[in-house]
């Protein structure tokens, strides 16, 4: 931000010299940046889950009837109540979560409020808009639009080690279970890996298209361990606010691509820009 407040002062120091009046001059305008603005604070009231907007309710249920979660996102926190069916004697087992951070919703508003007042800026302010900047900008959106259509690890517990602590004494998570709940694409996933460890290789066995989803006897790696699948639960649920969030930045990517690629004698090249200021 300093950069930038020098390079305003700069540039009107530069204009003063050369007997342009600033007041005079037209404001030119990327209107690529402005619907990136736009977009990208639409995505922010999504995901903060903030009022106006209201919080995300769902009931999950799988195909088979084993699992059933109902789950409540409210300002960046979890709140659900999980119920499985584990084995052939229909036993039930039930897990509460009162609040967990979603980390996807983090990780994306962590990257997008930044850079929504740098958007604006840059989106009355041409002359400091540059290919470099665009490009960056794009790579960041990249960012945000794969925490929610790349699913990295199979179990949350991989990535969050409190995962299980989150379930609380009264129910704690059980050896054989491993239970996650997240965001994918356009919908809110709970999936349940009943397992057993095994020394046998790994292999992966598919019951459907998303890639957590396995069948039994499929074999797999979890923090380091060989796990043999007695059974594998998923359950999830379309959300259109998740639908919505996605679209906004592939729609800002796309503006920023097109600005980038079909206007760059618009875009200040940094080395021209290097030299103005000598």
């Amino acid at each position: 931000m300093y950069v930038i407040v020098f390079s305003i002062y700069f540039y009107r120091s530069i204009k003063k010299m050369q007997g342009i009046n600033l007041e005079e001059e037209p404001i030119l305008t990327f209107k690529e940046l402005e619907r990136v603005a736009e977009n990208l604070s639409y995505a922010q009231s999504k995901l903060s889950l903030l009022p106006p907007e209201a919080s995300i309710n769902a009931n999950l249920i799988s195909s088979n009837n084993k699992l059933n979660a109902s789950l409540m996102l409210d300002q960046g926190f979890y709140k659900c109540r999980i119920i499985v069916k584990t084995s052939e004697a229909e036993e039930e087992l039930t897990f509460n979560i009162e609040s967990y951070p979603i980390p996807e919703f983090h990780s994306i508003l962590s990257i997008i409020c930044p850079l929504i007042p740098k958007i604006k800026f840059l989106s009355t302010h041409p002359q400091f808009v540059t290919s470099k900047i665009t490009k960056d900008i794009i790579q960041d959106l990249r960012m945000c639009e794969e925490i929610l259509t790349i699913r990295r690890h199979l179990t949350n517990v991989e990535v969050y080690p409190d995962w299980n602590s989150a379930f609380g004494e009264e129910n704690p998570m059980k050896q054989n279970l491993f239970i996650s709940v997240f965001p994918f694409r356009d919908a809110l996933y709970v999936t349940v890996y009943h397992v057993k460890e095994t020394d046998d290789p790994v292999c992966e066995l598919h019951k459907s298209a998303e890639p957590f989803s396995f069948a039994s006897k499929s074999v797999i790696r979890i923090n380091g361990k060989n796990y043999l699948v007695l059974h594998s639960i998923v359950a999830k649920q379309s959300q259109q606010s998740l639908a919505q969030t996605l679209r906004w930045i592939r729609d800002s990517i796309d503006e920023l691509e097109t600005l980038t690629a079909l206007k760059p004698n618009k875009l200040t090249d940094e080395q021209q820009q290097e030299q103005e200021q000598e």
